[in-house]
Protein backbone atom coordinates (compact mmCIF):
# COMPACT_ATOMS: atom_id res chain seq x y z
CA UNK A 1 0.00 0.00 0.00
CA UNK A 2 2.83 2.39 0.78
CA UNK A 3 5.23 1.53 -2.04
CA UNK A 4 4.20 4.40 -4.35
CA UNK A 5 3.90 8.18 -4.24
CA UNK A 6 2.10 8.44 -0.90
CA UNK A 7 4.55 6.17 0.90
CA UNK A 8 7.50 8.07 -0.56
CA UNK A 9 6.03 11.40 0.58
CA UNK A 10 5.49 10.12 4.13
CA UNK A 11 8.96 8.55 4.37
CA UNK A 12 10.61 11.75 3.12
CA UNK A 13 8.75 14.03 5.54
CA UNK A 14 9.51 11.62 8.40
CA UNK A 15 13.22 11.63 7.48
CA UNK A 16 13.36 15.43 7.30
CA UNK A 17 11.47 15.76 10.57
CA UNK A 18 13.89 13.35 12.27
CA UNK A 19 16.86 15.37 10.99
CA UNK A 20 15.26 18.57 12.32
CA UNK A 21 14.60 16.91 15.70
CA UNK A 22 18.20 15.68 16.01
CA UNK A 23 19.70 19.01 14.89
CA UNK A 24 17.49 20.97 17.29
CA UNK A 25 18.42 18.64 20.14
CA UNK A 26 22.12 18.94 19.30
CA UNK A 27 22.07 22.75 19.09
CA UNK A 28 19.99 23.07 22.26
CA UNK A 29 22.26 20.64 24.09
CA UNK A 30 25.43 22.42 22.98
CA UNK A 31 24.07 25.83 23.99
CA UNK A 32 22.90 24.55 27.37
CA UNK A 33 26.27 22.85 27.94
CA UNK A 34 28.13 26.07 27.07
CA UNK A 35 26.09 27.90 29.74
CA UNK A 36 26.21 25.10 32.31
CA UNK A 37 28.11 27.12 34.95
CA UNK A 38 25.66 30.01 34.84
CA UNK A 39 22.59 27.75 34.73
CA UNK A 40 23.91 25.67 37.63
CA UNK A 41 24.23 28.83 39.72
CA UNK A 42 20.85 30.11 38.53
CA UNK A 43 18.93 26.99 39.53
CA UNK A 44 20.80 26.44 42.81
CA UNK A 45 20.34 30.07 43.84
CA UNK A 46 22.73 32.40 45.71
CA UNK A 47 25.05 30.89 48.32
CA UNK A 48 25.45 32.72 51.62
CA UNK A 49 29.12 33.77 51.92
CA UNK A 50 31.19 36.32 53.79
CA UNK A 51 32.46 39.39 51.97
CA UNK A 52 36.05 38.48 52.86
CA UNK A 53 35.68 35.18 50.98
CA UNK A 54 34.58 37.04 47.82
CA UNK A 55 37.46 39.50 48.21
CA UNK A 56 40.19 36.96 49.00
CA UNK A 57 39.04 33.78 47.20
CA UNK A 58 36.53 34.78 44.53
CA UNK A 59 34.76 32.25 42.29
CA UNK A 60 33.91 34.00 39.04
CA UNK A 61 30.24 33.73 38.08
CA UNK A 62 29.14 32.46 41.49
CA UNK A 63 25.74 33.60 42.74
CA UNK A 64 26.22 34.87 46.30
CA UNK A 65 24.31 36.45 49.15
CA UNK A 66 26.32 38.70 51.44
CA UNK A 67 25.48 40.67 54.55
CA UNK A 68 27.30 43.98 54.96
CA UNK A 69 27.25 45.98 58.18
CA UNK A 70 28.07 49.27 56.44
CA UNK A 71 28.42 50.19 52.75
CA UNK A 72 29.43 53.62 51.45
CA UNK A 73 28.51 55.28 48.18
CA UNK A 74 31.48 55.68 45.83
CA UNK A 75 29.72 58.40 43.85
CA UNK A 76 29.78 56.21 40.74
CA UNK A 77 26.48 55.45 39.02
CA UNK A 78 25.49 53.32 36.06
CA UNK A 79 23.27 55.31 33.71
CA UNK A 80 21.13 53.95 30.88
CA UNK A 81 19.44 55.95 28.13
CA UNK A 82 15.91 55.08 27.08
CA UNK A 83 13.79 57.16 24.68
CA UNK A 84 16.31 59.96 24.96
CA UNK A 85 16.11 60.06 28.77
CA UNK A 86 18.93 59.16 31.12
CA UNK A 87 18.08 56.96 34.07
CA UNK A 88 20.21 55.64 36.93
CA UNK A 89 19.73 51.87 37.07
CA UNK A 90 22.34 51.11 39.75
CA UNK A 91 24.92 52.62 42.11
CA UNK A 92 28.36 51.40 43.18
CA UNK A 93 29.06 51.09 46.87
CA UNK A 94 32.17 49.98 48.73
CA UNK A 95 32.40 47.83 51.86
CA UNK A 96 35.23 46.58 54.00
CA UNK A 97 36.14 42.93 53.36
CA UNK A 98 39.07 42.03 55.54
CA UNK A 99 42.25 43.54 54.10
CA UNK A 100 40.53 44.73 50.92
CA UNK A 101 37.62 46.85 49.81
CA UNK A 102 34.80 45.08 48.00
CA UNK A 103 32.73 46.88 45.39
CA UNK A 104 28.97 46.28 45.43
CA UNK A 105 26.70 47.17 42.53
CA UNK A 106 23.27 47.86 44.03
CA UNK A 107 20.20 48.05 41.75
CA UNK A 108 18.22 51.28 41.29
CA UNK A 109 19.25 54.79 42.20
CA UNK A 110 18.50 57.24 44.99
CA UNK A 111 20.26 55.29 47.73
CA UNK A 112 21.69 57.17 50.73
CA UNK A 113 25.42 57.76 51.00
CA UNK A 114 25.67 55.11 53.72
CA UNK A 115 23.66 51.90 53.97
CA UNK A 116 23.64 49.83 57.17
CA UNK A 117 22.76 46.14 57.55
CA UNK A 118 22.65 45.53 53.82
CA UNK A 119 21.86 42.08 52.40
CA UNK A 120 22.75 41.87 48.72
CA UNK A 121 22.33 39.05 46.23
CA UNK A 122 24.40 39.15 43.08
CA UNK A 123 26.93 37.52 40.79
CA UNK A 124 30.69 37.63 41.31
CA UNK A 125 32.30 39.42 38.37
CA UNK A 126 35.85 40.57 37.60
CA UNK A 127 36.53 44.25 38.13
CA UNK A 128 37.31 45.71 34.70
CA UNK A 129 40.16 48.16 34.17
CA UNK A 130 37.68 50.84 33.10
CA UNK A 131 35.57 50.41 36.23
CA UNK A 132 38.69 50.37 38.43
CA UNK A 133 39.90 53.62 36.85
CA UNK A 134 36.48 55.24 37.34
CA UNK A 135 36.44 54.24 41.00
CA UNK A 136 39.97 55.47 41.62
CA UNK A 137 39.15 58.80 40.00
CA UNK A 138 36.66 59.47 42.79
CA UNK A 139 39.43 59.54 45.38
CA UNK A 140 42.22 57.34 46.82
CA UNK A 141 41.15 54.27 48.79
CA UNK A 142 42.46 53.37 52.26
CA UNK A 143 42.78 49.72 51.28
CA UNK A 144 43.35 48.03 47.92
CA UNK A 145 40.31 47.12 45.85
CA UNK A 146 39.37 43.47 45.45
CA UNK A 147 39.81 42.28 41.89
CA UNK A 148 36.21 41.01 41.83
CA UNK A 149 32.96 42.69 42.77
CA UNK A 150 29.36 41.65 43.43
CA UNK A 151 26.95 42.69 40.66
CA UNK A 152 23.39 42.75 41.96
CA UNK A 153 21.91 44.35 38.84
CA UNK A 154 19.71 41.97 36.84
CA UNK A 155 22.06 39.00 37.35
CA UNK A 156 19.16 36.58 36.88
CA UNK A 157 18.07 38.13 33.57
CA UNK A 158 19.79 35.60 31.31
CA UNK A 159 18.35 32.66 33.27
CA UNK A 160 14.83 34.06 33.08
CA UNK A 161 15.23 34.66 29.33
CA UNK A 162 16.55 31.09 28.98
CA UNK A 163 13.38 29.74 30.61
CA UNK A 164 11.02 32.04 28.69
CA UNK A 165 12.53 30.99 25.35
CA UNK A 166 13.64 27.48 26.26
CA UNK A 167 10.35 26.12 27.60
CA UNK A 168 8.34 26.88 24.40
CA UNK A 169 11.23 25.52 22.31
CA UNK A 170 11.30 22.35 24.40
CA UNK A 171 7.52 21.93 24.10
CA UNK A 172 7.75 22.43 20.33
CA UNK A 173 10.57 19.88 20.16
CA UNK A 174 8.49 17.37 22.13
CA UNK A 175 5.55 18.01 19.79
CA UNK A 176 7.79 17.34 16.78
CA UNK A 177 9.06 14.15 18.42
CA UNK A 178 5.53 12.92 19.11
CA UNK A 179 4.49 13.78 15.57
CA UNK A 180 7.45 11.88 14.17
CA UNK A 181 6.88 8.80 16.33
CA UNK A 182 3.17 8.70 15.51
CA UNK A 183 3.66 9.15 11.75
CA UNK A 184 6.64 6.81 11.53
CA UNK A 185 5.22 3.92 13.49
CA UNK A 186 1.94 3.89 11.55
CA UNK A 187 1.73 5.68 8.20
CA UNK A 188 -2.05 5.87 8.64
CA UNK A 189 -1.45 8.34 11.49
CA UNK A 190 0.68 10.65 9.34
CA UNK A 191 -0.87 14.06 8.67
CA UNK A 192 -0.79 13.50 4.90
CA UNK A 193 -2.61 10.17 5.21
CA UNK A 194 -5.23 11.75 7.46
CA UNK A 195 -5.62 14.58 4.96
CA UNK A 196 -6.38 12.39 1.95
CA UNK A 197 -8.58 10.12 4.07
CA UNK A 198 -11.00 13.05 4.41
CA UNK A 199 -12.06 12.43 0.80
CA UNK A 200 -12.79 8.71 1.04
CA UNK A 201 -11.45 5.35 2.16
CA UNK A 202 -7.71 5.68 2.73
CA UNK A 203 -6.68 2.60 0.74
CA UNK A 204 -8.67 3.74 -2.30
CA UNK A 205 -7.30 7.30 -2.11
CA UNK A 206 -3.70 6.04 -1.84
CA UNK A 207 -4.16 3.72 -4.82
CA UNK A 208 -5.72 6.52 -6.86
CA UNK A 209 -2.91 8.98 -6.12
CA UNK A 210 -0.22 6.37 -6.78
CA UNK A 211 -1.82 5.47 -10.11
CA UNK A 212 -2.24 9.08 -11.24
CA UNK A 213 1.27 10.21 -10.28
CA UNK A 214 3.00 7.34 -12.09
CA UNK A 215 2.48 8.59 -15.69
CA UNK A 216 3.46 12.04 -16.99
CA UNK A 217 1.54 14.90 -15.38
CA UNK A 218 2.08 18.63 -14.71
CA UNK A 219 4.72 19.23 -12.02
CA UNK A 220 5.74 22.67 -10.75
CA UNK A 221 8.92 22.76 -8.66
CA UNK A 222 10.58 25.60 -6.78
CA UNK A 223 13.53 24.67 -4.60
CA UNK A 224 12.28 22.09 -2.08
CA UNK A 225 8.59 22.66 -2.88
CA UNK A 226 6.74 20.67 -5.52
CA UNK A 227 3.14 21.05 -6.73
CA UNK A 228 1.57 18.38 -8.92
CA UNK A 229 -1.78 18.36 -10.73
CA UNK A 230 -3.22 14.99 -11.75
CA UNK A 231 -6.58 13.94 -13.12
CA UNK A 232 -8.24 14.09 -9.70
CA UNK A 233 -5.71 15.67 -7.32
CA UNK A 234 -3.85 18.84 -6.45
CA UNK A 235 -0.78 17.68 -4.51
CA UNK A 236 1.85 19.75 -2.71
CA UNK A 237 5.09 18.50 -1.16
CA UNK A 238 7.13 20.58 1.29
CA UNK A 239 10.25 19.60 3.28
CA UNK A 240 8.32 18.80 6.48
CA UNK A 241 4.85 18.06 5.22
CA UNK A 242 2.48 17.54 2.34
CA UNK A 243 -1.01 18.61 1.40
CA UNK A 244 -3.67 17.47 -1.02
CA UNK A 245 -7.05 18.54 -2.37
CA UNK A 246 -9.22 16.26 -4.45
CA UNK A 247 -10.31 18.31 -7.46
CA UNK A 248 -14.00 17.47 -7.18
CA UNK A 249 -13.86 19.08 -3.71
CA UNK A 250 -11.99 22.21 -4.85
CA UNK A 251 -14.05 25.32 -4.05
CA UNK A 252 -11.78 28.32 -4.64
CA UNK A 253 -8.21 29.04 -5.77
CA UNK A 254 -6.30 32.24 -6.43
CA UNK A 255 -2.79 33.72 -6.43
CA UNK A 256 -1.58 35.55 -3.34
CA UNK A 257 1.23 38.12 -3.36
CA UNK A 258 3.09 39.06 -0.18
CA UNK A 259 5.09 42.28 -0.43
CA UNK A 260 7.88 43.33 1.90
CA UNK A 261 7.98 47.10 2.25
CA UNK A 262 10.55 49.36 3.86
CA UNK A 263 9.14 52.35 5.72
CA UNK A 264 5.68 51.81 4.14
CA UNK A 265 6.94 52.94 0.73
CA UNK A 266 9.74 50.92 -0.84
CA UNK A 267 8.93 47.37 -1.98
CA UNK A 268 12.03 45.29 -1.26
CA UNK A 269 10.63 41.86 -2.08
CA UNK A 270 7.65 39.95 -3.45
CA UNK A 271 6.60 36.39 -2.66
CA UNK A 272 4.00 34.56 -4.71
CA UNK A 273 1.74 31.87 -3.29
CA UNK A 274 -1.00 29.59 -4.50
CA UNK A 275 -3.96 29.54 -2.15
CA UNK A 276 -6.59 26.84 -2.65
CA UNK A 277 -9.60 25.89 -0.53
CA UNK A 278 -11.73 22.76 -0.53
CA UNK A 279 -15.41 22.41 0.29
CA UNK A 280 -14.54 21.21 3.80
CA UNK A 281 -13.07 24.57 4.70
CA UNK A 282 -9.44 23.43 4.50
CA UNK A 283 -6.75 25.64 2.97
CA UNK A 284 -3.61 24.90 0.99
CA UNK A 285 -0.93 27.58 0.63
CA UNK A 286 2.22 26.92 -1.39
CA UNK A 287 5.04 29.30 -2.29
CA UNK A 288 6.01 29.24 -5.98
CA UNK A 289 7.16 31.64 -8.66
CA UNK A 290 4.59 33.98 -10.23
CA UNK A 291 4.66 32.07 -13.51
CA UNK A 292 4.12 28.76 -11.74
CA UNK A 293 1.23 30.09 -9.65
CA UNK A 294 -0.49 31.42 -12.78
CA UNK A 295 0.10 28.12 -14.56
CA UNK A 296 -1.34 26.05 -11.69
CA UNK A 297 -4.42 28.30 -11.41
CA UNK A 298 -4.93 28.05 -15.18
CA UNK A 299 -4.58 24.27 -15.09
CA UNK A 300 -7.06 23.98 -12.22
CA UNK A 301 -9.54 26.28 -13.96
CA UNK A 302 -9.51 24.01 -17.00
CA UNK A 303 -10.08 20.89 -14.88
CA UNK A 304 -12.55 22.30 -12.33
CA UNK A 305 -15.27 24.40 -14.02
CA UNK A 306 -17.37 24.19 -10.83
CA UNK A 307 -14.80 26.06 -8.69
CA UNK A 308 -14.16 29.79 -8.25
CA UNK A 309 -10.86 31.26 -9.48
CA UNK A 310 -9.32 34.66 -8.85
CA UNK A 311 -9.50 36.93 -5.84
CA UNK A 312 -12.13 39.46 -4.89
CA UNK A 313 -12.69 41.02 -1.45
CA UNK A 314 -16.41 40.15 -1.51
CA UNK A 315 -15.61 36.49 -2.27
CA UNK A 316 -13.08 36.45 0.59
CA UNK A 317 -15.73 37.75 3.00
CA UNK A 318 -18.22 35.22 1.68
CA UNK A 319 -15.74 32.39 2.20
CA UNK A 320 -15.15 33.37 5.82
CA UNK A 321 -18.92 33.30 6.43
CA UNK A 322 -19.87 30.18 4.49
CA UNK A 323 -16.79 27.94 4.23
CA UNK A 324 -18.65 25.16 6.05
CA UNK A 325 -21.53 25.48 3.59
CA UNK A 326 -19.89 24.68 0.22
CA UNK A 327 -23.08 24.68 -1.82
CA UNK A 328 -24.06 28.12 -0.56
CA UNK A 329 -20.55 29.48 -1.10
CA UNK A 330 -20.37 28.27 -4.71
CA UNK A 331 -23.85 29.56 -5.57
CA UNK A 332 -23.31 33.02 -4.08
CA UNK A 333 -19.75 33.28 -5.38
CA UNK A 334 -20.89 32.46 -8.91
CA UNK A 335 -23.42 35.28 -8.66
CA UNK A 336 -20.75 37.68 -7.37
CA UNK A 337 -18.33 36.66 -10.11
CA UNK A 338 -20.88 37.55 -12.79
CA UNK A 339 -21.25 41.02 -11.27
CA UNK A 340 -17.62 41.86 -10.45
CA UNK A 341 -14.54 40.56 -12.20
CA UNK A 342 -12.10 39.02 -9.66
CA UNK A 343 -8.67 40.60 -9.43
CA UNK A 344 -5.61 38.70 -10.56
CA UNK A 345 -4.27 38.11 -7.05
CA UNK A 346 -4.70 38.95 -3.43
CA UNK A 347 -1.97 41.25 -2.09
CA UNK A 348 -0.70 41.72 1.42
CA UNK A 349 2.28 43.67 2.80
CA UNK A 350 4.83 43.11 5.53
CA UNK A 351 6.32 46.38 6.77
CA UNK A 352 10.01 46.62 7.66
CA UNK A 353 11.66 49.43 9.59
Amino acid sequence: MWEGYCGEVIRRTNRNLLIAILCTAALGGLFTYSQRRYLSQFFRGPAAVDTSVVAQHPVEGQFVRVHVARAFDTGLQHVTTQDGREEVDSQYFVASAGEKLLILRIPDGGHPEEIRDLTLEGRVRPLSAELTQSLESHGPARLPLATYYIDGQDFRGFGIAFLVIGIPVLLFWLWMLMRYRRGNSDFREHSFAKRIAKYGQLEMMVQEIDAETAPMHPVYSRRSIKVEVTQNWLLARMPFGANAIRLNHLAWAHPFVLKRKLYFLITVGKYHFLQAYDDMGKKMQVKLSKEMVDAVVGDLAARCPHAIFGYHASIDKLWKRTRKEPARFLAEAQAMRSQAEPSAARTSSVLLR
